[in-house]
């Protein structure tokens, strides 16, 4: 696998698992609970 690929790869997974760890979250309990609050901010490190 190209490095490119593997950088799109990781993404894609950093992308589904911020989905699925705020899936049926409020904004109030997304907000107040740290797992969820910080999956998506995960994908900066990608973007």
């Amino acid at each position: 696998m190209s490095r490119d690929n593997a950088y799109v790869l990781d993404i894609l997974l950093m992308a589904k698992d911020a989905i699925e760890f705020t899936k049926g979250v409020d904004k109030d309990n997304f907000l107040s609970d740290r797992k969820s609050h910080l999956s998506p901010k995960r994908m900066d490190a990608f973007g």
